[in-house]
């Protein structure tokens, strides 16, 4: 239904009834953002409550455990600035959003950019540090050699997306505006890529040396290796 539905719609319905907060149609696709943002705080949330079921458990806290606090804080900041994002406009076409919107929306576009950066690096950077402890005694070249990419790729990709085509950045969205961003995103994504399925190796190749069922390494690498849908996405 169109923007201008809605507004037909609105003024036949009764006066207790407000229209949604957002919608998902061809002028206006916030509410599909708002959705994905509202599954990906559930996966955070998710997350958190078996980190913490588990550290219940054992009773100790461990370096990657610090880690994960710091990404589940840049993972609630990463959804606040999209969720703010999109309480300024964003998902709407362009006409549609108020002029003294813009500016506003799109820097905080631009703060999402890298607060995303920063959420994913910390996830690799968690799982990283979990499987060097998990698997302290294989592969600990291969998974440190992951860890010093990662850490590499943020800092690379963090300056790719801050630094662009204007002295105002944030307004530089499209190939239109910044040539050059497009293929930033892509040189980002591959790397981002590489470093998913490396993990997701060196997760396969840790359980096969593990001495246990070979049902029991199905489960666990079909556990470790849930990390493998973020690659569709990007």
């Amino acid at each position: 239904m169109s923007t201008a539905s809605w507004a037909t719609l609105a003024m036949l319905l009764p006066s207790e009834v407000r229209a949604p907060l957002t919608t998902d149609n061809d002028d206006d696709h916030s509410g599909l953002v708002v959705v994905i943002t509202s599954f990906y705080i559930v996966l955070t949330l998710s997350s958190l409550a078996a980190r913490l079921f588990s550290s219940h458990r054992k009773r100790v806290i461990q370096k990657d455990d610090y880690v994960f606090a710091a990404l589940v804080i840049l993972a609630f900041a990463q959804a606040s600035v999209v969720l703010a994002q999109v309480h300024y406009g964003w998902g709407r076409r362009i006409e549609l959003i108020p002029a003294r919107d813009r500016d506003r929306m799109f820097k905080i576009g631009y703060a999402a950019d890298i607060t995303s950066i920063l959420a994913l690096s910390s996830s690799k950077l968690v799982t990283c540090t979990f499987y060097e402890g998990l698997f302290y005694q294989m592969q600990r070249r291969f998974i440190r050699s992951i860890l010093i990419v990662t850490i590499i790729w943020t800092v690379m990709s963090i300056l790719l997306l801050a630094i662009r085509c204007d002295s105002r950045p944030w307004t530089d969205i499209s190939s239109s505006q910044c040539s050059s961003l497009f293929p930033r995103w892509q040189a980002i994504t591959a790397i981002d890529v590489v470093t998913e399925v490396s993990l997701l190796v060196y997760s396969a190749l840790a359980v096969s040396q593990v001495k246990v069922p070979l049902q029991k390494k199905l489960l666990v690498l079909l556990a470790l290796g849930c990390r493998i849908v973020y690659v569709p996405p990007n």
